[in-house]
Order: C-alpha cells, then structure tokens, then sequence
C-alpha cells in the first residue's frame, strides 16, 4: 500500500513510496539495515515486509546488554528512516547517510539505557555492537 498513490520515494526517486519500500526495500535504507546486520555478524536476507522484520528480529547469542540494544534497534531505524523522509518531504532538508547512522545509534542507545542491565554504566555508540561508520 503506497502511503499516497502519487509519492515517489523520497530517497531514491525510483518507486511508489509503499510502508515496506520505504523502511526497508529502498536501495538506501536497505544499506542501513545492512549496516547494522553486518555491524553485528547477522548478514542475511531482508524480509519482504515490515512486519516480517518485526517478527523475525532476535538478538540470538548476545549478552544482557546486546540484547537490549538489538530490541531496540529495529525500531530505531525506522523511526529514524521515517523522520529523516519527513524531513526531505516537508522541509526539503536531505539528511546524509552518515547521520542517519549516527541519529539510528543514538536513539537505540537513549531508548536502551533505561534497562536495569545499564545501570551504573556510560553507552557510546561506538560500542562493539555497533561499529563506527566508514
């Protein structure tokens, strides 16, 4: 379903701007998403859909900490990919790849550190989860 049948995609101005292509079939977004699966050492095949990525998404032979932070993550990088997209659409402003990155981990970690497995410790998004971007 097209989020309005006449939006092309704000990113790669190639397709109709559908939930699933925007968040994560957009040849841009999908190099985030990758980003962070290879990040981790999780490379494997994207879901076709959102709900799919949802549902398939576990944090399999993390410690307490990881795994806090890879609940989140997934949510973080669509929360950060939509806002980025509105951003471009309403306020013609383009936010760069690199800053997505860096606003993905810092929403993930600010969202993560209220778990009690945090508690008395300082999150940098350079942590070993997730590697700087280059």
């Amino acid at each position: 379903m097209a989020l309005d049948s006449s939006s092309v995609c704000q990113r790669c101005s190639s397709n109709v701007e559908s939930v699933d292509h925007l968040l994560i079939h957009c040849h841009v977004v999908y190099d985030i998403w990758f980003y962070f699966l290879r990040s981790a050492g999780r490379l494997s095949a994207m879901p076709q859909s959102v709900e799919r990525v949802v549902v398939s998404w576990k944090g399999y032979n993390l410690m307490e900490q990881g795994k806090q932070l890879w609940r989140k993550l997934q949510a973080a990088i669509m929360w950060v990919v939509w806002l980025a997209r509105n951003a471009k659409f309403f306020n013609s402003k383009d936010i760069k790849v690199p800053d997505i990155i860096r606003d993905i981990k810092i929403q993930a970690f600010n969202w993560a550190k209220g778990a009690s497995c945090f508690a008395g410790t300082e999150l940098y998004p350079s942590s070993d989860l997730f590697l700087p971007h280059k």
